[in-house]
């Protein structure tokens, strides 16, 4: 067996290093759980913003494809769920008569009614 061939010595230091690197293991797996557990409790303080905000809120891709909305937004823009979903930023702002991001940009209106 080749660990016959090792002195005492070479195996107490290997031994120690595979303590040592148990040791680093378990202390990695902590901290994984800690942030595990700190983003858990971000994302669900940041959920329920999300869902009790009275204003409309979307996040919107590059693409211009709506990806995430709240109720409120949905409400306001009177779209179904399913509708909503094939919808791009552009075309849903169109019909509602909201403004452009160009204008919102520079500041070029006063006002709008939804």
């Amino acid at each position: 067996m080749k660990d016959q061939t090792k002195t005492k010595q070479a195996l107490i230091r290997e031994l120690t290093s595979l303590r040592q690197r148990v040791a680093e293991l378990e202390q990695s797996d902590s901290e994984r759980q800690r942030v595990e557990e700190a983003f858990n409790k971000s994302e669900t303080k940041y959920r329920k913003l999300h869902e009790s905000m009275m204003d409309g809120f979307a996040i919107v891709g590059m693409d211009g494809i709506i990806k995430e909305y709240n109720k409120a937004f949905m409400e306001m823009l009177g779209y179904t769920k399913e509708e909503i979903t094939k919808l791009t930023y552009r075309i849903s702002h169109r019909k509602n008569g909201i403004p452009s991001s160009r204008t919102l940009l520079t500041g070029s209106f006063n006002h709008w009614i939804l």
